[in-house]
């Protein structure tokens, strides 16, 4: 919400002060990416300046859309691998995150990140050809300042029912119980969504396409669009997009 209002302030800003003709326009984002395994759609709104006959000045805000990575799977242990019958159950199948376990808990536990929004202000130059009266070619290079909202997720497999002093013990008196108040197991899944990190970074977000333009007032634009989100302790993230979007020329 923060970047929103400072967009549109930023918009006016220097809509009021430029002195170049312009243009102001919004559009769908479809969104692609191979890091995650689920991706929402997005929009993007652009405003830029009319430098020369090869060049724009070009602002811009961006939403790609919910990210999401899959859960792990639960994997019971094979009753054959007898060093291991005191865990019950672990867990496979995960891009990121970690497995942890102590002596006190009696099983695995997964931590990760399991989805994330990201948003962003970019900055750059728009490099334009005119093919015809109506088609405009171009390249575009913009720095993006982007943030992304995660949510963290942690499962629990199923537990040994264990003492307060690490022994075994029937299930009625375990007193390493999970967060979700049992033992686990196949009737009693344990996970717990909360609010992650907010990450913040720049990095180059590159596009080119095409300008249709009908009228001098107004144009459809096309563009096919890449930007690596890299930031620590963050999966390093490529997105691309194509997005079609209404300007409005003034």
């Amino acid at each position: 919400m923060q970047f929103r209002k400072f967009f549109f302030i930023f918009v006016i800003s220097v809509l009021s002060s430029a002195s170049h003709s312009g243009y102001l326009g919004g559009g769908h984002l479809f969104t692609t990416t191979e890091t995650f395994d689920t991706q929402e759609e997005g929009f993007r709104v652009d405003f830029g300046a009319n430098i020369n006959s090869f060049l724009d000045l070009e602002w811009g805000y961006v939403e790609f859309g919910g990210s999401e990575f899959n859960k792990p799977d639960y994997v019971p242990v094979d009753p054959d691998e007898t060093e291991l019958n005191n865990i019950p159950e672990t867990f496979d199948n995960f891009e990121v995150g970690k497995l942890s376990s102590s002596s006190a808990d009696g099983g695995y536990t997964y931590t990760g990140l399991t989805s994330l929004m990201s948003n962003g202000l970019a900055a750059g130059m728009k490099f334009i050809l005119q093919a015809n009266k109506w088609l405009t070619l171009f390249t575009r290079v913009s720095f993006l300042g982007w943030k992304a909202d995660t949510k963290i997720i942690e499962m629990y497999a199923e537990r040994e029912p264990l003492d307060d002093e690490g022994g075994s013990v029937p299930v009625e008196e375990a007193t390493n119980l999970n967060p979700c108040g049992n033992l686990g197991g196949a009737n009693n899944r344990c996970e717990i969504i909360s609010e992650g990190k907010t990450h913040w970074a720049v990095d180059f977000w590159y596009g080119y396409g095409a300008i249709i333009q009908p009228y001098d007032w107004m144009a459809i634009r096309a563009e096919y669009s890449i930007v690596t989100l890299n930031a620590v302790e963050f999966p390093k993230s490529v997105l691309e997009g194509f997005s079609t979007s209404l300007e409005i020329h003034f």
